[in-house]
Formats: structure tokens, C-alpha cells, sequence
């Protein structure tokens, strides 16, 4: 999504009076965006397990002391106003400070993700066994690898193919998508020959809706 930003802009929104330069514009904060990705996943696995769990207690007459208690001590709550804390100082540094502009404030929104999933995290493991560290840590590295390998072809189809030809013709449009599609199929080879579960989980499943036998892991 970051190294497709532009032309992916161009396609959706460069019409009319959206010309060239918010095409920049708004790339730029679309690349800013996609590193909360990660995080904002993470985030949504996260916090259905503290409300299962962990669920706030509003029974009965509730004065407004108990109200703040069960908040603060509900951890996706305190993860949240502690976002909001970050999110002002990194707003003032990126915005004001650095000057970055409307960039910085998406910088903002992808960091706070990050930090926010990252609390979550360090909570959730302290309640329950997440696993060997290595381990996600191995997972991490072949998933880095892969999605390394699918922003390189997608570069290179960008660089070579994009290039000379606008994503607003039907030949740009469809470049654009077979550049993605080529980009999606590298990545789930990648993480099939690195072994990541999720991937091999996925060739067990089609390969038993086709009558195959299983994948030995």
C-alpha cells in the first residue's frame, strides 16, 4: 500500500479538481497511515479477549468515583487514555514542532496504534500464555521477509510498467491490478515456503477441499 500509494490515489480520486499535486498530498499521508496497519490489527484481536476475560462491572447505581474506577481498571480503557496522552505529544512534536504538517498527524494515528497494541500486549501476557517470545519472534522475521519480497515486485512493476502511463487508462488501471495481484501471490508463496503457520494452514485447507492429502508441518 505504501509503494503503491500514488497510483492507487490517482485511480480513486484524481478527477475534476483533485489534480496532480493532492494526488501527492494525500500519497503521502496514505503512506504515513499504513504503519498503524500492523498495529491496528493487532488492536482488534486484542481487545474482544479483554472484554471476554475482563468485562467492565456497571451493576446497579454507580457514582461517578466507581465510574472512573472501572474504567481506569478496565485495561482496553486505560490503554485508550493513555493513547490519548501520546497522541497529543506526538501530534505536537510531528505537527508543530517538526513542521510535518498533515503528514505527521497520520504519522500520529499509526504510532498511537502501535503503542496502544503494544500495551495490550505487554497487559494480555501477564494474564495469559502467549508464547515462546523466539517464537513470535521467528514469525516476525519470515513475515518481515515476505512482505519485503511483495514491496519489491511491487516496486518494480511501479517503476518499469507505471511509470509512462497513467492509472486514469484502461492499460494503467489494469497494470496497477495485475502489479498487486502478482504482489499477493509472491507474498503467500514466500510465507508457504518460510513455513509461516497461518499460510500453511491455508494449503491444508485447499488441499483437503480438493481431496489431497494433508501437509505434513
Amino acid at each position: 500500500m505504501a509503494v503503491v500509494a500514488a497510483p492507487v490515489i490517482q485511480l480513486i480520486y484524481e478527477h475534476g479538481t483533485f489534480g496532480a499535486q493532492a494526488t501527492a498530498q494525500t500519497a503521502l499521508a496514505l503512506q504515513a497511515y499504513t504503519i498503524g496497519l500492523a498495529g491496528y490489527s493487532g488492536i482488534k484481536i486484542l481487545v474482544p479477549c479483554f472484554y471476554a476475560m475482563q468485562p467492565p462491572r456497571f451493576e446497579g447505581t454507580v457514582n461517578f468515583r466507581q465510574f472512573v474506577m472501572n474504567v481506569v481498571l478496565f485495561t482496553p480503557a486505560r490503554v485508550s487514555l493513555i493513547g490519548i496522552g501520546f497522541n497529543l505529544v506526538f501530534c505536537f512534536l510531528l505537527y508543530d514542532y517538526l513542521h510535518l504538517g498533515h503528514v505527521g498527524l497520520a504519522l500520529t494515528t499509526g504510532f498511537i496504534a502501535i503503542v496502544n497494541f503494544l500495551q495490550l500486549l505487554y497487559a494480555i501476557q501477564k494474564k495469559i500464555a502467549i508464547g515462546d517470545p523466539m517464537e513470535w519472534l521467528s514469525f516476525f522475521v519470515r513475515v518481515t521477509v515476505a512482505t519485503l519480497v511483495l514491496g519489491g515486485i511491487v516496486f518494480l512493476g511501479d517503476h518499469y510498467l507505471l511509470a509512462t502511463r497513467t492509472t486514469h487508462s484502461l492499460v494503467g488501471a489494469a497494470i496497477l491490478f495485475a502489479n498487486i495481484g502478482v504482489a499477493g501471490v509472491a507474498y503467500f508463496l514466500v510465507t508457504v515456503a518460510l513455513r509461516v503457520p497461518e499460510s500453511m494452514e491455508l494449503v491444508t485447507f485447499i488441499r483437503r477441499k480438493f481431496g489431497r492429502s494433508n501437509v505434513t508441518r
